[in-house]
């Protein structure tokens, strides 16, 4: 499993400016060590975090491993962009399997699993989560056709809307032929996925569980009340 961790979260620096945003604490435990031990309990046994702003202050905290489980970083040494991130992880040695989980270091999404790699298995090299909001007032609505493919992103619509809940399931193999002649900065989701949709080549997966994002300080002041409730 990979997880994105190494963006600046400049949108939360008003209000957490001292760790990277993963790290924003949350009744004294940081973001990323409740994505851990939920992942955990959906029985991932290995990381990877992608790591960069402030990168010393994630891997100090969790060094090799969390709870017995192994614990591997890539380290970008200068903004790579999410696509750039993803594709410097995905050629690191750390695999030893070609189908990919990622998430997002700053979003919890309560995924079913299995579901999540039915829908994804034997339909498209790519799937993401998609998570139904009854009010749309913050993301761009995400289109798909009857066979579940996306074919559209960034809709302005603040109706009820699927939205990209920032989860992936990916053929690494697949991934790095695409991205070959991409250069090493580019953003996933604007380069990549856009491009996909219009191809008619990236799946889907609705998932309609918890949902907490919590990359802009309204909804980081949220997280407490959100994970009280959890629990």
């Amino acid at each position: 499993m990979l997880i994105l961790a190494g963006g600046l979260g400049k949108r939360l620096q008003p209000i957490v400016d001292d760790v990277p945003k993963p790290m924003a604490p949350i009744s004294n435990l940081p973001f990323l060590e409740y994505l851990l031990n939920y992942w955990i309990s959906q029985g991932i046994d290995k990381f990877v975090i992608s790591v960069g702003y402030k990168a010393k202050i994630i891997k100090d905290h969790f060094k090799s491993q969390f709870k017995g489980i192994k614990i591997d970083y890539s380290e970008e040494i200068e903004p790579l962009g999410t696509g750039g991130a993803i594709k410097k992880a995905l050629l690191e040695r750390f695999w030893s399997s070609d189908d990919i989980l990622i998430v997002n270091g700053d979003t919890w999404f309560e995924i079913n699993l299995k579901k999540f790699l039915s829908d994804y298995y034997g339909n498209s090299p790519i799937a993401l989560a998609l998570k139904h909001v009854k009010f749309n007032d913050r993301y761009g609505s995400v289109l798909i056709d009857d066979a579940g493919k996306v074919y559209k992103f960034s809709i302005n619509s603040n109706e009820s809307s699927y939205i990209n809940a920032g989860a992936y399931l990916l053929n690494r193999n697949f991934f790095l032929n695409y991205l070959e002649d991409y250069p090493a900065k580019f953003s996933f989701e604007r380069d990549v996925l856009e491009k996909l949709a219009v191809d008619r080549m990236l799946g889907s997966s609705i998932q309609n569980k918890k949902f907490i994002d919590i990359g802009i300080p309204a909804d980081y002041l949220k997280a407490t009340r959100f994970f009280k409730k959890i629990k």
